[in-house]
């Protein structure tokens, strides 16, 4: 293995790069793969694009939910200023000096909430780089924000704070000045039509119907974010209507617990439905998307998972020190003449060389993997069209045959009985398609052909891997030793267990997912700060209320569980409607990875997310009640008394 290398960087005049390319791939052939950095990035982006799918998805929603929080403070702001925005109008403010007012407001939250983001997003991408660079055991450098995404954040946050900041303001400016004057604060329910639950439960069915109706895959993805946003939408509107029968349901629940304490809370809760609404509105998207994260997160693990148990469930691997786990056509080829040394341990039943080879398929980039007969004793694939027993069978009986995988299959649409074009040493070769089966080893697409076919038109016999079977009634640890102690150690290789391989490849897996942990943790800690705000603006409004209850005997702790059973109503309501909507955007998301990834991810519903959900919104909702709770009960009773 010494003296030998697997990758040679070229550097060439710029006005000469293509006919440089172009004559080293006619030098080398299709053993050898010859790419500019773009076209890596290229390959790196096409296998990203579900991830960036649904990173852009996400970042929708959690707009969405800010665009809440902005409309709610708003709301509650000009509702509490009705009479100094009053008194500025009798002093000669016109209607449009007030809107300009209120839109100023909302500029400086523009730009102070856009520049904290990309703040915050900067040190969100660093730490995500690092965890991939461990999965990948490389280093990736540091992440840079581009300044067109600079310009692009700061514009959508300047468009979605004036957009949600719009209809408050042209409310403050309708409010005659006789009328707020004398008013303490403007009427809430004018925000909120009588029958506007109607047309809510219309968008909800009009978002099915668009999430599930047939069109080609090209455009599937966007009907089914448009679908989902239409379900976000309808469940908001028709929230206010029915936070009545809810909250009665609740307190049911909550007054063997809290007794009269309970039936306080539910006035409060009751009380302004709709500002109730959209501060359960708020928190309710954060649910839905942690519901729906989790969910198919866990179906999609499973089904990975079902892979690795299945196609890696091989005894012994063996292979080149610089490859490990799933790193797959990254490693320095060993001599194919090692087999028959390894063969001559005793125990070793079947051992099948594999190797892999980067080429192209139609001017898609994809992985060939060839093998020798003994692959089909010893590789566990599952089949989703043909099956083992006739894909082998037809494999090893054409001259071109190939067993592609799942993604090869979407991207070429091609099935069992198509033919397939795949670059050669010998030039573009038509294949036959003879079975489709889930592998994970490239996101890209996987070609399975045999060790002859490998010989005959690609010129290669350089080994990969080799997979090894053990025979019945040998220990598996005993045969692998003197693998490694008698070829391991000579020539400088790894032996491997399946269980090495297979935890190997699911760290990797759970590194991968752990970014989605991460934006259920800021949905929820989104909606967390908008519950606070909601809350402090109740008691604000309620100061004199407050000081009445405090003086005709309401203790400080009475007052406290007052205020944080209102939250648990809050986040209770927001909680039962969001699982809901979370377990159908659970099955959008699961549509959406089958059509970007290719993979035949199967649909896996779990109870386990929605009871950490509800039981982390209750815990969320106590502990945002926890700062407006404490100012409440600081209140002075004689000052409160005399608040306006």
């Amino acid at each position: 293995m010494a003296n030998k290398i697997h990758k040679i960087e070229l550097e060439v005049e710029a006005r000469r790069i293509t006919s440089v390319s172009k004559q080293l791939s006619k030098a080398f052939g299709a053993n050898y793969t010859i790419q500019r950095p773009k076209a890596r990035s290229k390959d790196t982006e096409s296998l990203l694009k579900a991830l960036k799918s649904g990173m852009n998805f996400f970042a929708l929603i959690a707009i969405f939910v800010g665009s809440y929080l902005i409309f709610n403070t708003f709301s509650m702001s000009v509702s509490e200023r009705t009479s100094q925005l009053s008194i500025l109008r009798l002093a000669g403010a016109t209607r449009k000096q007030i809107i300009l007012l209120i839109l100023a407001e909302a500029t400086i939250i523009a730009v102070v909430g856009s520049l904290s983001g990309i703040i915050l997003g900067g040190f969100l991408a660093n730490s995500m780089m690092v965890s991939f660079a461990g999965a990948a055991r490389s280093y990736l450098g540091q992440s840079t924000i581009a300044r067109s995404e600079i310009i692009k954040a700061l514009t959508m946050g300047f468009f979605v704070s004036l957009a949600s900041a719009l209809y408050p303001a042209y409310r403050a400016s309708s409010v005659h000045p006789a009328v707020g004057v004398r008013s303490s604060k403007a009427k809430e329910e004018t925000i909120y039509k009588k029958n506007v639950w109607i047309i809510g439960a219309v968008v909800i069915v009009l978002g099915v119907i668009i999430t599930y109706y047939p069109v080609a895959n090209n455009q599937k993805f966007l009907f089914l974010e448009i679908g989902t946003f239409a379900i976000l939408i309808g469940m908001t509107l028709i929230l206010p209507k029915v936070i009545g029968p809810l909250s009665i349901a609740i307190n049911f629940i909550l007054k063997p617990l809290f007794g009269m304490h309970s039936f306080l809370a539910m006035r409060n809760f009751r009380r302004a439905k709709v500002r109730s609404a959209l501060t359960a509105a708020a928190l309710m998207v954060g649910i839905v998307m942690a519901v729906a994260i989790q969910i198919s997160t866990i179906s999609f693990q499973k089904t990975i998972d079902d892979w690795i148990t299945g196609a890696l469930d091989i005894d012994i691997f063996v292979r080149p020190s610089i490859a490990m786990g799933m790193q797959v056509g990254k490693v320095v080829p060993m001599p194919l003449s090692l087999k028959d040394k390894i063969a001559k341990v005793e125990g070793v039943d079947y051992i099948a060389p594999v190797r892999f080879i980067n080429t192209k398929a139609g001017g898609t980039n994809i992985t060939v993997l060839a093998a020798s007969k003994e692959i089909k004793n010893i590789f566990k694939m599952k089949f989703i069209e043909s099956n083992k027993e006739a894909a082998y069978k037809a494999l090893y009986s054409n001259d071109r045959a190939a067993i592609i995988s799942t993604q090869l299959r979407e991207n070429k649409k091609v099935h069992v009985g198509d033919y397939i074009d795949i670059k050669t040493a010998k030039g573009a070769k038509k294949y036959k398609v003879v079975g489709v089966g889930i592998d994970f080893s490239s996101a890209t697409g996987t070609a399975f052909i045999t060790w002859d076919n490998l010989e005959k038109y690609f010129g290669d016999t350089g080994v990969d891997s080799f997979d090894i079977e053990v025979k019945k009634g040998f220990s598996i640890a005993k045969v692998r030793r003197d693998i490694k102690k008698r070829i391991g150690e000579k020539y400088g290789l790894q032996v491997f267990g399946s269980q090495a391989i297979q935890k190997e490849a699911r760290k990797q897996v759970d590194v991968s997912f752990s970014l989605s942990n991460a934006l259920v943790a800021i949905s929820l800690i989104v909606a967390f700060l908008g519950l606070i705000n909601t809350l402090v603006m109740n008691i604000i409004e309620r100061v004199r209320e407050i000081a009445i209850l405090r003086s005709v005997g309401t203790t400080k702790m009475q007052l406290y569980k007052i205020i944080t059973v209102e939250a648990i109503f809050v986040g209770t309501c927001a909680c039962l409607v969001g699982i809901l909507g979370g377990v159908f955007a659970s099955r959008v998301m699961v549509m959406a990875l089958r059509l970007d990834s290719g993979y035949p991810v199967d649909y896996i519903f779990s109870a386990k997310p929605i009871i950490y959900v509800f039981i982390g919104s209750v815990i969320i909702s106590v502990l945002a009640a926890t700062y407006p709770a404490v100012e409440a009960t600081k209140m002075k009773i004689r000052q409160a008394l005399s608040y306006e």
